[in-house]
């Protein structure tokens, strides 16, 4: 688990949440309120925080989940077993907070 989140007073309850599954963690005050913004941060943030995990161990990822970091995960995670009707992308947190067209196509 490599965590971002915009709660720096979380950071010590959301770290222990993930026990040894923790490789990284970042905790940063908020940056925007913009939503899709924020998130696109603090996705691109675990990212590098993931990529730099890969150099210093010298084999990549072959499958990286991105999810909110309220869903903490105690086992295995079996795709598999998901229905396609319960999951979802973040994009629709902020699809409908678009103000136009253009907009709604970018996110």
């Amino acid at each position: 688990v490599h965590l971002h989140s915009w709660n720096p007073e979380l950071a010590v309850l959301l770290d222990s949440l993930y026990g040894r599954a923790l490789r990284s963690s970042s905790h940063q005050p908020v940056e925007t309120a913009e939503k899709a913004r924020s998130q696109a941060i603090s996705i691109s943030r675990a990212a590098a925080r993931i990529v730099a995990h890969e150099r210093r161990r010298q084999l990549p990822y072959t499958l990286v989940l991105v999810m909110r970091l309220d869903l903490v995960v105690g086992g295995p995670v079996r795709l598999d077993t998901l229905s396609p009707h319960n999951v979802w992308f973040g994009e629709r947190c902020c699809v409908h907070a678009a103000l136009s067209p253009q907009h709604r196509d970018a996110v």
